[in-house]
């Protein structure tokens, strides 16, 4: 199935269900789609939460700076949430006039795109485009994690290893962005209550805490962690297997 991400949106998929039933999101039943971004930005920010935890000593966001590049589908319902919990909110956009409108709906600042990697933050939040993280912004990083919604964050694996070695906390991205698929399976299979949902999402804090921890004790990238967990997650999922 597929389902709505960067450079489209509810209506697109509303397009594509007219010819298709493997479309995530939509009711059929009353014509309508679901947004999956309000959901994608709590799991961040739950996966935020469980960073800092690691990181500052206390999950709480309030006075924490949190540079959010690219206020879009998912980085306004992001900044939005963080400001609700006391963050100190930085916006970054392409679009200079929405980066404006998100800063002043949250009481934040701008960041113009080109001082976003060497402006000083505790959470660097990735939440537009892909390879970010890459052999020359990560010496300019000013972060202590990263932690977002954008897919394919790192431009190689060894990026993850680059960040483990400036002492950046990374919450994979693969992980900490599952909110709307999460969501939308959980939609696939009848829950329609919002309070289940959320609570559905909810639970990236806890796999992102267990990852942290357990590449924190082998004193490695959280990557190495989040690929393990993976591997233990489809073995579950063989016939003939035993659960990891």
């Amino acid at each position: 199935m597929t389902g709505q991400d960067l450079g489209t949106t509810p209506d697109d998929m509303l397009v594509l269900a007219e010819e298709t039933l493997h479309v995530h999101g939509i009711d059929y039943a009353t014509r309508q789609a679901v947004d999956p971004g309000p959901y994608t930005a709590f799991g961040v920010f739950v996966g935020i939460r469980a960073a800092l935890g690691v990181a500052c000593g206390s999950p709480s966001p309030e006075g924490k700076r949190v540079l959010i590049q690219g206020v879009g589908d998912v980085g306004e319902p992001l900044a939005r949430r963080l400001a609700e919990d006391g963050a100190v909110v930085l916006v970054s956009d392409l679009d200079a006039g929405r980066a404006r409108r998100v800063a002043e709906l949250v009481g934040g600042s701008v960041i113009p795109p080109a001082e976003v990697y060497q402006t000083a933050c505790d959470v660097y939040a990735p939440c537009a485009v892909g390879a970010t993280i890459n052999q020359t912004t990560i010496p300019q990083l000013a972060c202590r994690v990263v932690a977002g919604s954008a897919n394919n964050q790192l431009a190689e694996p060894a990026d993850a290893d680059r960040l483990h070695g400036r002492g950046i906390l990374y919450a994979p991205d693969y992980i900490v962005n599952a909110g709307g698929a999460a969501a939308f399976a959980a939609l696939k299979r009848g829950v329609r209550d919002e309070p289940e949902l959320y609570q559905r999402v909810g639970r990236i804090e806890g796999a992102i805490a267990a990852i942290l921890k357990e590449a924190a004790d082998a004193d490695e990238s959280p990557l190495a962690a989040a690929r393990r967990r993976v591997d233990r997650v489809l073995r579950r999922g063989a016939p003939g297997t035993e659960p990891a």
